[in-house]
């Protein structure tokens, strides 16, 4: 799961900065509010851009 939030709130369940696993964002962020959390120990990381659905209206930094 990938969340942009509080860097105080979100790593009490288990969420760690993207960038620790490759993970970027296509807009800027600050690395500490854009997080990951794997929902299953077995299941590896994944790495790449994320992209959100044009219904959030986030886009790519200009």
């Amino acid at each position: 799961m990938i969340v942009l939030g509080s860097q105080v709130y979100y790593p009490r369940l288990g969420y760690v900065p993207a960038g620790r696993y490759g993970i970027q964002a296509l807009f800027d962020i600050p690395p500490k509010n854009f997080m990951v959390c794997s929902l299953q120990d077995r299941m590896p990381f994944m790495e790449g851009i994320i992209q959100y659905a044009p219904e959030f209206g986030i886009t790519a930094a200009e």
